[in-house]
């Protein structure tokens, strides 16, 4: 039961740089004028700490209960 959540951390940790990549240099092209580049750099740092607040979150929950159920 636990390589199943080990999985899914790995495969959500492999999704990130993807992400980060679309974010941060691909939505900076994107935005042209200056007032939305502001807008669309706030947004990307949200949606970053976002993503590695849920992923350290998940892990430490994951570990937690099932160090538990090991005893």
């Amino acid at each position: 039961m636990p390589e199943i959540f080990d999985l899914s951390i790995i495969l959500v940790a492999s999704a990130i740089p993807p992400l980060v990549y679309l974010v941060w240099v691909r939505g900076w092209e994107i935005c042209n004028r200056e007032e939305l580049k502001d807008l669309y750099r706030a947004l990307a740092i949200g949606a970053t700490y976002t993503v590695f607040f849920a992923v350290i979150v998940s892990t430490a929950f994951n570990s937690f209960f099932f160090g538990l159920f090991r005893m």
